[in-house]
């Protein structure tokens, strides 16, 4: 699934994180080329936690806006972000923007999956900025499929991400 160039790019998994963490990083030994970011919701519940862990997280450059448009530039920008694929982990996923207004979170949501969107097509425009196509996906934990992120599509290979 997390290879995939494809749909859904973000899921829920309905479990304990521990597990999840340990499933996704022994995963990522057989397919190196694919880079795991682990986030923790617990510093993400306001805006601005929410765009310090990603640039934490995913080593965003000084210049990050730390806005949902310099996020989505950021994600999608093969400078910044250099691997064969990439899977983001959200831990405690349903803290996630929680002390933010609802929209915060659905523009996280958006912006998610157009960066998956953006990774699954190849740039060849004969410039510097041209890249392959290559899978982006996210991954929210939480402990219960309840709440804002209930209606997410579930990752329900825990064990064994394809």
């Amino acid at each position: 699934m997390l290879l995939l160039l494809e749909r859904p790019w973000l899921w829920k998994a309905v479990c304990d994180a521990v597990t999840l963490e340990a499933a996704l990083l022994s995963w990522r030994q057989s397919h190196r080329t694919v880079e795991v970011f682990v986030l923790d919701g617990r510093a993400m519940r306001t805006s601005a936690g929410f765009y310090d862990e990603f640039a934490r997280a995913l080593a965003l450059p000084d210049y990050f806006g730390r806005n949902l448009n310099a996020l989505g530039e950021c994600l999608a920008d093969p400078d910044v972000m250099r691997g064969g694929g990439f899977a983001i982990l959200i831990r405690h996923g349903a803290e996630m923007l929680c002390e933010a207004p609802a929209e915060a979170l659905d523009g996280a949501v958006d912006t998610l999956e157009a960066a998956g969107a953006e990774w699954a097509v190849p740039v060849t425009t004969g410039n510097a900025g041209d890249r392959p196509a290559a899978p982006f996906h996210t991954i929210v934990q939480l402990d219960r499929s309840a709440g804002r992120l209930a209606d997410l599509p579930s990752f329900a290979t825990v064990a064994k991400p394809r």
